[in-house]
């Protein structure tokens, strides 16, 4: 969810939107018919597949003179509204298999309005005191396969959040427990992966020598560590217990770029977590396997680019 100044603007954010997602579509087309690796076709596909069939609207209250008002602007709102009323843009977008990814608002839906599994709300709006908690709520949802959501503060309205929390939050809660700073975030992180770390030392498990491996050493060792940790069923619990955690306090701190200086380690863990799901499974394919490596573990990170 979009959520603009003013209807203009968030119009305006719509059709800017909808050219540059036309654009990487096409972008992608063309590479892939210009590759010749099946490798980086499949990449290509995967990535169509989830651009391809999104759908986005924009959901504005009705005024007087709308379209009028907004001809001046080389905006078309009679298209918009009439969307609006025709379908039930409301009921579509709470879907979870729906194709309206992505909505457009300045004022509709960001109180009253409970999408459980919306992940990610930009705000490019002043807002404060109850709106503010409202409006944050929307993305702070409980979902199947949801573990937060993301909140993209272009405008900083954040700096509202606390007093907002002094009005608003339970008395017997304290702001920290609620809103914590990237600093105690990070420092979280950095403890996680000396307890990760310290954990697998002790049954001679090194996350920087499988990064460090060439090739099909890599995959040699993977099994080998995977071997390892499955020989106890109490060693393999910890290690997923600490995995999961350390994932999730790995997200907790994206967008930073501070996070980006353990993106290697915390994906050697992930790889090997993954990998301990498929042993017994004699159907597994290698091939698969290597392909996780090497997308996980090769991949080039740029700082302050996500997706």
């Amino acid at each position: 969810m979009v959520v603009s100044i003013d209807k203009k603007t968030a119009v305006r954010m719509y059709d800017k939107v909808k050219k540059e997602w036309a654009r990487y579509i096409a972008k992608l087309r063309l590479e892939l018919s210009r590759t010749t690796d099946e490798r980086k076709q499949e990449e290509i596909l995967a990535k169509l597949e989830r651009h391809e069939n999104v759908d986005m609207a924009v959901v504005v209250s009705q005024s007087q003179n709308e379209i009028s008002d907004l001809e001046p602007f080389e905006i078309d709102m009679k298209l918009l509204r009439d969307r609006m009323q025709k379908e039930d843009l409301e009921e579509e977008f709470k879907k979870a298999n729906s194709n309206l990814r992505i909505v457009f608002v300045c004022a509709m839906w960001i109180t009253g309005f409970d999408v459980p599994n919306l992940s990610t709300l930009y705000l490019d709006k002043p807002l404060k005191n109850h709106t503010l908690m409202q409006t944050i709520a929307r993305a702070n949802r409980v979902a199947e396969g949801k573990k937060n959501g993301l909140i993209v503060d272009y405008i900083g309205v954040f700096k509202n959040v606390q007093k907002a929390l002094a009005i608003y939050a339970a008395t017997n809660t304290k702001d920290d427990e609620i809103i914590r700073s990237k600093d105690e975030l990070l420092n979280d992180l950095r403890t996680l992966i000396k307890k990760v770390n310290d954990f697998l030392n002790k049954i001679q498990i090194d996350l920087s020598v499988l990064l460090q491996a060439p090739g099909d050493q890599k995959l040699l060792l993977l099994e080998k560590y995977a071997n390892t940790i499955v020989e106890n069923v109490e060693r393999k619990k910890a290690f997923f217990n600490l995995s999961t955690d350390l994932n999730d306090s790995y997200r907790a701190l994206l967008p930073d770029p501070s996070a980006e200086d353990f993106y290697d380690q915390i994906t050697a863990v992930k790889v090997i977590a993954s990998r301990i799901r498929d042993v017994g499974n004699m159907s597994i394919d290698v091939s698969a396997v290597k392909k996780d490596l090497e997308d996980l573990l090769d991949k080039s990170i740029q700082t302050g680019k996500y997706v």
